[in-house]
C-alpha cells in the first residue's frame, strides 16, 4: 500500500497550469520547499518578448 504524498497531487497540479515535468522533476528540491510553505499551484511564467530587434539603439 503506497502512502499519499500530498506533493505528488501539487506537481500534477503545476504539469496542468503547463509546467514542463521534466522542469518539475530537476526542480523538485526547491519546490518542495516551495511547497512547504504555499500549497498552491502557480502558473508558468510568461515567454519573453521577443520583438524586433533595434540595431541602432544600441549604437
Amino acid at each position: 500500500m503506497q502512502r499519499y504524498d500530498p506533493f505528488v497531487a501539487y506537481a500534477e497540479a503545476l504539469i496542468q497550469h503547463g509546467h514542463d515535468r521534466h522542469w518539475i522533476r530537476r526542480n523538485e528540491p526547491a519546490l518542495r520547499r516551495r511547497f512547504a510553505v504555499d500549497q498552491v499551484p502557480f502558473p508558468p511564467a510568461a515567454p519573453p518578448d521577443l520583438g524586433e530587434r533595434d540595431r541602432y539603439g544600441e549604437i
